[in-house]
């Protein structure tokens, strides 16, 4: 299985920017600037987050999630695996 870390890297910062923005938000007092989309983005940002994050470790045969086991994370990122792999290159494919 060879990915794409770079993008793999790159996808996983953005998102952590995202979240961070966000949990900044909460973080204000009284919320004035909490708005319905901050609140319905955040639960899919963190679900992104953990499979994006669970994706590196497991390309790296580490695992992710505590008390995880490699098959249940293998589920988890089956999905991701086909957005982040490396295609070949235009040389060897002709």
């Amino acid at each position: 299985m060879a990915l794409d870390i770079r993008k793999l890297k790159t996808e996983i910062n953005q998102t952590a920017a995202r979240l961070k923005d966000i949990k900044k938000l909460y973080r204000e007092p009284h919320q004035p600037n909490v708005t319905w989309s901050n609140v319905k983005d955040y639960f899919p940002l963190k679900k992104r987050a953990t499979v994006l994050c669970s994706l590196r470790a497991h390309s790296r045969g580490k695992i992710h999630l505590r008390g995880s086991t490699a098959e249940q994370q293998a589920e988890l990122v089956c999905k991701a695996i086909e957005e982040f792999k490396r295609g070949e290159p235009q040389e060897a494919a002709a």
